[in-house]
């Protein structure tokens, strides 16, 4: 159980690592990352809805359905962006996990949902890393103006 939920979080390492050795590809493979992570999700919401399914959880299912399709919703309306919402869809993927487990997830189960979330992990580690040095950049363009604003007054 605990090598599974340490798999889970090395997923973002390893999207971190990605970054750091792969600097210069970011940029042009940022529309690459993001539609990887929009495939993963939906692996991961087809998956977890047939173990919904095969484990007579009918309401937690539906819930997850909505849930889901709103998810979905507002991955599609992000536009290329990363938001803080990919933290909050990764907590998402734990808790649907451990429910999951809690209802008698088998080990192969298991491990099927531990995958895609690790590989969820991977392209969002990588993504948070390319935002923060955007959000970097943009920090230090607006020092600059300010800068020259002070020398021209």
């Amino acid at each position: 159980m605990i090598f599974l939920l340490a798999a889970i979080f090395i997923g973002l390492i390893v999207g971190l690592i990605l970054s750091y050795v792969a600097f210069e590809e970011l940029e042009y493979g940022r529309e690459y990352f993001h539609l990887a992570k929009r495939m993963i999700m939906l692996l991961f919401f087809i998956a977890a809805g047939v173990l919904f399914l095969m484990k007579s959880l009918y309401f937690l299912g539906a819930m997850f359905l909505v849930v889901s399709i709103v998810i979905l919703y507002l991955e599609l309306v992000a536009h290329y962006e990363l938001t803080k919402l990919d933290l909050l869809y990764y907590l998402f993927f734990l808790g649907v996990y451990f429910i999951l487990f809690y209802n008698g997830m088998q080990k192969e189960e298991s491990e099927i949902l531990v995958s895609l979330i690790f590989l969820y992990g991977v392209p969002v580690g990588t993504l948070l890393h390319l935002s923060y040095i955007e959000y970097q950049t943009r920090k230090e363009e607006r020092k600059k103006k300010v800068k020259k604003r002070r020398v021209n007054v």
